[in-house]
């Protein structure tokens, strides 16, 4: 254990990686947080063998919180999708009932027609199936989300028929979650929220999984909550991403020092199935593109990154817009260009036949 470059956060080293157990090589040294401010000197290193990239060293678990002094997880600006009157909505709804089974949603015929023409167009198809998690209407039931910050996911999903819970770290976040929202949400970690063993019709970690310090360990939690046949979907940054290998180390996915892991599709696959899950969906996402784009460019340029400016210049915004749609088309050719990975896997039934 050391102090990380006299900036009062205790560290430890991690040498070996999590997957392999292979010796890590430096990737990144002397990095900085870009975006929150946060205390400290990082690295991150990277497993030759099968790609992971871990920081290292890392905080102890008594020095994690330093790193969120200033990280938001509580906006309530937010509106649910189901709600909202706007064309955006309207067109989303079109999306969810045909693509993805929620007729519930749709306001009149003419937007089902609309729908099935709109859900050929597989980036918009994308795009209204991360927000959702991929999660289809028939699977609806008792829906976890790990880390579920403000509440607001849970919320659309409870207004499209889920029941639904959250577990979340960051106290004032579930406040908001309960308070503005109404979402049941426990206050912590997955591991100490003493939940019901074989519950949920389905568990979803959106970019929560590379913040945390065992993530195998996690899915092993969530594959214990989950019912037999039920729904992990995890989402998390892909280290293999068309954005990483143009900004490199300024690319925005690294979040330093908040993101103790980066994975590819391997890894994270490999990771899943230690914990006894059968990996169905895997790919990686470009419905991100757009804005990692445009904020690792501000990282790259500037050398920092304001979360508070909510205002990008229109150069910017087209400029992003264009890799948006160059990341869509290299996508067809080169299938882990995208910034995310998006991963769908299910607990075995047949190993539960008892229950």
């Amino acid at each position: 254990m050391s102090i990380n470059e006299g900036e009062g956060i205790q560290v430890e080293c991690i040498d070996t990686c999590l997957v392999c157990g292979a010796k890590g090589l430096l990737f990144y040294t002397n990095v900085r947080d870009s975006v929150w401010g946060a205390l400290g000197v990082w690295s991150f290193f990277r497993c030759l063998g099968c790609g992971l990239v871990w920081l290292n060293p890392r905080p102890i678990p008594e020095d994690v919180g330093k790193l969120y002094g200033n990280y938001l997880t509580h906006d309530t600006t937010g509106k649910s999708i189901t709600k909202s009157a706007s064309l955006r909505q309207y067109i989303r709804r079109a999306i969810l009932a045909v693509a993805f089974g929620y007729d519930d949603v749709l306001n009149n015929r003419k937007q089902r027609w609309l729908g099935k023409v709109l859900s050929l167009m597989f980036p918009l198809k994308e795009v209204v199936g991360m927000e959702i998690m991929y999660l289809s209407a028939a699977r609806r039931g008792r829906l976890l989300d790990v880390g579920c910050g403000n509440g607001q996911y849970l919320a659309n999903m409870r207004d499209m028929g889920w029941e639904v819970f959250g577990v979340e770290p960051d106290p004032e976040a579930a406040r908001v979650a309960k308070q503005h929202f109404g979402v049941s949400v426990a206050v912590g970690n997955l591991e100490n929220a003493n939940l019901l063993d074989n519950f949920f019709h389905a568990v979803t970690i959106n970019h929560v999984i590379e913040h945390v310090r065992d993530p195998i360990g996690l899915l092993r939690e969530c594959y214990r909550v989950l019912r037999p046949g039920g729904s992990l979907v995890v989402v998390t940054p892909n280290i293999k991403s068309m954005g990483h290998r143009i900004f490199g180390g300024a690319w925005r996915g690294f979040d330093t020092p908040r993101h103790f892991y980066l994975f590819n599709t391997k890894t994270l696959s490999t990771c899943t199935e230690h914990a006894g899950f059968q990996v169905g969906l895997l790919r990686t996402s470009g419905r991100m593109a757009r804005t990692i784009w445009i904020d690792s460019w501000v990282v790259w340029r500037r050398g920092r990154l304001d979360p508070n400016k909510k205002v990008v210049a229109w150069p910017l915004r087209i400029a992003g817009l264009a890799y948006w749609g160059l990341e869509q088309v290299v996508r067809l050719i080169w299938k882990d260009a995208g910034e995310e990975i998006l991963l769908v896997a299910t607990k075995n039934i047949i190993e539960h036949k008892e229950e």
